[in-house]
């Protein structure tokens, strides 16, 4: 973009923007008002992204560097909110997904550097920015597993790119967050909304280690990650951001499930449905429109996994409000698991209950096949745990 396009660019602004972007970086950056940065970022980002962006890509950083007087590190994160709700909201492209992680890099390497960044976010900031961080890694780790159907220049891009987005460099910064917030025992404790900015990062990072080791199938590794978190202490930061407390007991759920952990299982199980249920009724909580939506889907997955675990491990103790949840929403299917055993239904429940497993190899991309290694990755695991049910059903059938 040249210098009067950038003029003309930031001239067309709308004021109510200017003005958000100078209010955000004063209160970020200038005056360290976590409590300012939370209504900006919680109230008028969304209100500002629905007026004005609701199909269109928030104005690139030059068009916005005067209105933060050209700080390098606050137009990082800036970048990052714009490039998050480009993957939300729009449709990335390859580029997208480069220019994502360089952007990833630069915050993460300055948060490193930094022994006492100058810098105020609030908690649901750090979450998003770090749960995005794992779904593009996500996001990408599939793209590039379906080689057939890119075009000869994306796989030209993705062999010039090949170091961006590997699993070794995303498990380093995650396991150098957690490091770098000083954590000095085997669990954070006391972690809330007013700990330090590198505190909250390191306690997210490994809140989302453990669901990138999910997602790669190494399920030991997922429970090492998830063990550094207190579960069982409700602390503030799980009553902020009810989806993160959520997401961490489901893919601790499904580590647990393929390592035939049953009775930690039903434990785990039993904890996040009670809590989501809790949440949804009506008057507890100020739940957003989003978040009920994810944590309605996220329950139905949570009830499939335990009407599988019940139908193999009977002896299990599940909570009887459990239970009846369960067999409001999965009716005959939840009554035929305890009946056949079908393996089908096992299956079918699964699949539409688990994560969406990645390949974290980098593909051979000088031999493109019609193989889609997503599928296959996908299938694998599915498959691993068919396995061990068929065997529990052949052992139920001989009682």
């Amino acid at each position: 973009m040249s210098i009067d396009e950038s003029k003309s660019v930031e001239f067309s602004l709308p004021l109510v923007i200017k003005n958000y972007i100078y209010d955000l970086h004063q209160s970020s950056r200038k005056a360290l008002r976590a409590d300012e940065v939370q209504r900006l970022y919680d109230i008028e980002f969304k209100e500002i992204t629905d007026k004005y962006f609701s199909s269109s890509p928030w104005p690139d950083v030059k068009s916005i560097a005067v209105e933060c007087d050209n700080d390098e590190f606050f137009l990082y994160f800036y970048r990052e909110m714009a490039l998050r709700h480009l993957f939300l909201r729009l449709k990335p492209q390859l580029k997208d997904y480069f220019e994502a992680w360089n952007n990833y890099i630069k915050i993460f390497e300055f948060l490193l550097a930094t022994p006492n960044p100058e810098i105020a976010l609030n908690t649901q900031w750090i979450y998003d920015l770090m749960v995005e961080f794992v779904y593009e890694f996500q996001g990408f780790c599939q793209y590039r597993s379906q080689l057939h159907q890119r075009s000869s220049e994306d796989i030209r891009l993705l062999s010039a790119n090949v170091d961006a987005w590997t699993y070794p460099a995303v498990s380093k910064i995650l396991n150098g967050l957690i490091r770098d917030s000083g954590i000095n025992t085997k669990k954070f404790t006391n972690i809330t909304s007013n700990s330090t900015v590198k505190q909250q990062f390191g306690y997210l990072a490994a809140i989302e280690l453990a669901r990138l080791e999910c997602l790669s199938g190494d399920h030991v590794a997922a429970l090492q990650a998830s063990s550094l978190i207190d579960i069982n202490e409700r602390c503030e930061l799980f009553e902020l951001i009810p989806t993160c407390y959520v997401n961490l007991l489901y893919h601790i759920a499904v580590s647990q499930l393929h390592l035939r952990q049953f009775t930690n299982t039903i434990e785990t199980l039993n904890n996040v449905i009670l809590f989501i249920s809790r949440l949804l009724k009506p008057g507890v909580s100020n739940l957003r429109n989003n978040a009920v939506i994810t944590l309605n889907r996220m329950l139905d997955r949570l009830l499939a996994l335990a009407a599988i675990v019940i139908s193999i491990s009977p002896s299990q103790a599940i909570d009887e409000q459990v239970k009846d949840i369960i067999v409001l929403k999965l009716k005959d299917k939840y009554y035929n698991l305890l009946i056949d055993n079908n393996i089908k239904l096992y299956q079918e429940l699964y699949e539409n209950a688990c994560p969406k497993f990645i390949s974290i190899g980098i593909p051979d991309y000088s031999t493109v096949t019609p193989t889609n290694i997503y599928i296959e990755l996908f299938n694998r695991q599915v498959s691993l745990l068919m396995n061990e049910i068929l065997q529990y059903c052949s052992i139920l059938k001989l009682r």
